[in-house]
């Protein structure tokens, strides 16, 4: 198989979050399989965002550095851009398009790095710039519902926890 690194945009496509969560061949990051060569009964399995694929043997072959090349090439990968005028139709788009410039967690891209020509082409209507920056409004306005989104996970976990002890 085929793994790649991508940068995750986040607010416009210079911008990206570092802090990928997936775990293959030892590492941590923004890595994706891209290429699987089916030959052996692969299958895609496990809940999403902790999928993996296993062999036909029920074994993760997603940290096999004998069956995996990763490759030092990144892709964008624009999940949480608006794409579409119908965004808020697909399931968790709105969700995940709610995010800012944190210092602490989002960065800009390399100085270095290409960016697809296709981003720069004419677009048809109710398909948005992806080259516009976001604004300092918008951003502001996305950490405060980011904070309320945290903040109300939070409580709702300890009332789960303290519902969970009174129980048992």
């Amino acid at each position: 198989g085929g793994m790649a690194r991508f940068y995750s945009g986040v607010g416009d496509i210079y911008h990206y979050d570092p802090n990928g969560l997936y775990h293959m061949l030892g590492e941590t990051g923004s890595l994706t399989l891209r290429l699987v060569n089916n030959r052996n009964n692969l299958r895609w399995t496990g809940p999403y965002n902790h999928d993996y694929v296993e062999d036909a043997s029920g074994r993760n072959i997603i940290d096999d550095a004998s069956s995996i090349l990763l490759t030092d090439e990144y892709y964008f990968h624009l999940s949480h851009l608006q794409r579409s005028s119908l965004d808020d139709q697909v399931w968790l788009r709105s969700k995940k398009r709610v995010s800012t410039y944190s210092k602490k967690r989002f960065r800009s891209l390399p100085v270095e790095v290409e960016y697809p020509g296709v981003f720069f082409k004419p677009r048809p209507p109710g398909v948005p710039d992806v080259t516009q920056r976001m604004s300092i409004m918008r951003s502001a306005v996305n950490r405060v519902v980011n904070s309320v989104r945290w903040h109300s996970t939070k409580v709702i976990n300890l009332t789960t926890s303290s519902n969970e002890e009174i129980d048992g």
